[in-house]
């Protein structure tokens, strides 16, 4: 019954509110699968917020329509709702880290249950763990190389308006180096 719902919301391009145990999604959904579900979020004003992939799996509930969804549904016609897919591969984690990194030149791993995040390019990675540079926050533009074990994280985004910041910042610290 799920997908099925999750199926039918997404042909009807519906505004949806994705609630899973550490966090609610707001969004579009692009794909769906029985293993993963790629969304296109949106935050509290309607305005734009990236792409998220995680676990069909970990969905506790689905909700459309009612006043929170519509008036979200309405800031976000008014700040410009775009539904083209992206340009990236959704059918797992792995085809969606390759090409979102490809893509964006970063990716943004979450580990909901210890509300972490690490961010940055991703090099390479195997059936258990990713190998990655981990770019700290605004304040201290650190990076560091992480292996990290792929149980670890339970979602994948890009292109969040935090994470463009970063990414920008981080891009600028580097030609300030080279200069």
């Amino acid at each position: 019954m799920l997908l099925d719902t999750i199926e039918e919301l997404q042909l009807d391009s519906r505004l949806v509110r994705i609630e899973r145990s550490f966090t609610v999604h707001f969004g579009f959904v692009l794909y769906s699968d029985y293993h993963i579900i790629c969304m296109r979020i949106y935050d509290a004003d309607g305005l734009y917020d990236g792409i998220r992939i995680f676990k069909a799996s970990s969905i506790e509930s689905v909700s459309w329509n009612g006043n929170l969804i519509n008036s979200r549904m309405k800031m976000i016609e008014r700040n410009g709702v775009e539904l083209v897919m992206p340009d990236i591969k959704m059918k797992s984690y792995d085809d969606f880290i390759s090409s979102a990194n490809e893509h964006y030149g970063y990716v943004a791993l979450y580990d909901e249950y210890a509300s972490s995040s690490y961010i940055g390019p991703v090099h390479n990675f195997d059936d258990e763990w990713l190998r990655m540079t981990h770019w700290g926050s605004p304040a201290c533009l650190d990076r560091v190389e992480k292996l990290i074990d792929k149980d670890e994280y339970q979602s994948i985004g890009v292109d969040s308006m935090y994470q463009r910041n970063l990414a920008l910042l981080h891009q600028s610290r580097t030609t300030l180096q080279e200069a």
